[in-house]
């Protein structure tokens, strides 16, 4: 009897493990290349390791353990168009805009070490909050005189 695997069996293997090694690597390179791009001072923050930004690390912990799951079982609750769904979307909803506004206001009030240019801000402001063009003039507006050395 032959016990020794088939190759069709060793290359699935060997295809799942470089398909796993090349999405980690490539989520690696998205984020290093966001934060080249934008000078995130939230996400450099994370990345950094110290307490300042604690709790910018939670709330994207938070993304994980809460947004993404309530993310998807609102599309099937939706599809099924069960009413019961719905407080859980309410807290979705509640988090969801408690979170953005936090971000939001540290980006435009908060101290950074990084300077933004205003279109690194615009699109952080674009990253962080809503697609409102009118919005993002009057944040602009607002932040302006505050991000002034």
């Amino acid at each position: 009897m032959n016990t020794k695997p088939s190759s069709s069996s060793n290359r699935l293997a060997r295809d799942r493990l470089y398909m796993g090694f090349l999405a980690m690597h490539a989520v690696a390179t998205v984020v290093i290349v966001y934060i080249t791009i934008s000078n995130d001072p939230l996400m450099m923050g994370a990345s950094s390791g110290t307490s300042n930004h604690l709790w910018f690390r939670w709330l994207l912990a938070h993304e994980f353990i809460f947004f993404l799951p309530t993310y998807f079982f609102g599309i099937v609750g939706l599809w099924k168009d069960d009413l019961t769904i719905y407080p859980l979307l309410l807290a979705y909803g509640a988090a969801a805009s408690t979170t953005t506004a936090t971000c939001l206001i540290d980006l435009l009030f908060g101290s950074h070490d990084s300077h933004l240019t205003p279109k690194q801000l615009l699109f952080l402001l674009s990253s962080y909050g809503s697609s409102d063009e009118n919005l993002y003039s009057r944040l602009y507006a607002v932040s302006m005189p505050c991000l002034q050395p």
